[in-house]
């Protein structure tokens, strides 16, 4: 079945054929999730794991001595496939990554396992492509919905509140160095402020920048976040990375209640103040911004040498955002919000 697998990479026509002969189909309920992909902005990985997206789950589900009774398709973008299997014994969640390097993610989850932090178990995980053509991820399914579905701005707030607190206790665990490990297990051995230039990279954000902006007022975004002393790191601590509602699972009743964070960014490692610079972008809604600090300083606020890094954090992360969301709305106030930014940064003390 492996050699099949194998061959989907370099003749997609001929691996369709190799997959249905390898596998004699146990659990119908999977067939719905073999589907063809047309979105334009799928890779052709994405395609072809999604139009055998069924055969897959049947592959990786056999080990597990489930059950299963059904299974949903859960998410799908340019970077991960999610699926939750249902069985008497428990759910799971499938993630796939046919692009994206989930390594990451999936030292981000053992790490904070190991330090009792609020994540999804972790059933199983592989980087390797020994059972299918891609890394892949097993969850035990934490029931709830993401607190970017809640519309009451009080239930917000608390649920932001108990993030916040969370996040703190993240950010004292240490990482190995700074960035994300490779499939491989190795760290980049590099500082700080290149890891972040490497993350901006990743979606031209500097290049957009120069557009939006302007070169000059771009080189003076520089001077003032990359190339400055005070954006060093020496110690690197564990980071979400693309914290916001949308990554943060809730419970409501009574009251709302934080089950877990998820879906780490791309950076795992670094500069606390990374995370708490985009839990406070302005893109956030404002009952989660106001909450999660309130949450992140009640072990102890924020010193004046750490509000102005953040303020440095802040411009990077709301570049970021830009070039990852490319938000009209967004785009038309960038100036102005990056403008006033510099302002507070060259004030006199």
């Amino acid at each position: 079945m492996s050699d099949g697998v194998m061959e989907q990479w370099s003749d997609g026509t001929r691996f369709a054929s190799t997959l249905h002969r390898s596998i004699v189909p146990s659990f119908p309920m999977f067939s719905h999730l073999n589907q063809p992909v047309v979105d334009p902005n799928f890779s052709d990985a994405v395609r072809r794991v999604v139009g055998h997206l069924g055969d897959y789950v049947e592959i990786l589900v056999r080990p597990l001595n489930l059950r299963p009774t059904g299974a949903t398709l859960l998410a799908i973008d340019a970077e991960r496939v999610e699926v939750r299997v249902n069985s008497p014994s428990g759910n799971v969640v499938i993630v796939v990554g046919p692009d994206a390097d989930i390594a990451g993610e999936i030292f981000w989850i053992r790490r904070l396992t190991a330090n009792t932090m609020p994540v999804a178990r972790l059933i199983r995980a592989d980087v390797s492509g020994s059972l299918a053509p891609f890394s892949y991820i097993i969850l035990a399914h934490i029931g709830g919905v993401p607190l970017a579905a809640i519309e009451d701005p009080t239930l917000i707030k608390v649920a932001a509140r108990a993030t916040g607190r969370a996040m703190r206790r993240i950010h004292q665990i240490p990482a190995p160095a700074f960035g994300r490990p490779s499939p491989a297990e190795r760290w980049p051995l590099v500082g700080w402020q290149e890891i972040l230039r490497v993350w901006l990279a990743q979606r031209m954000t500097l290049q957009y920048a120069a557009d939006w902006l302007g070169p000059q007022v771009l080189a003076e975004v520089l001077v003032h976040t990359l190339e400055h002393a005070d954006l060093a790191c020496v110690e690197p601590r564990m980071l979400h990375g693309a914290i916001g509602p949308q990554r943060v699972l809730v419970s409501t009743g009574e009251s709302i209640q934080l089950e877990i964070v998820t879906r780490p960014g791309t950076l795992i490692a670094g500069d606390p103040l990374l995370d708490v610079a985009q839990a406070l972008l302005p893109i956030q809604p404002p009952a989660f911004r106001q909450g999660f600090l309130e949450g992140y300083a009640s072990a102890g606020p924020l010193d004046p040498v750490q509000r102005q890094k953040l303020r440095r954090l802040g411009i990077l992360a709301l570049l970021e955002a830009a070039a990852h969301s490319q938000d009209p709305e967004l785009l038309a106030r960038l100036p102005t919000l990056v403008s006033a930014e510099l302002a507070l940064l060259t004030q006199p003390d």
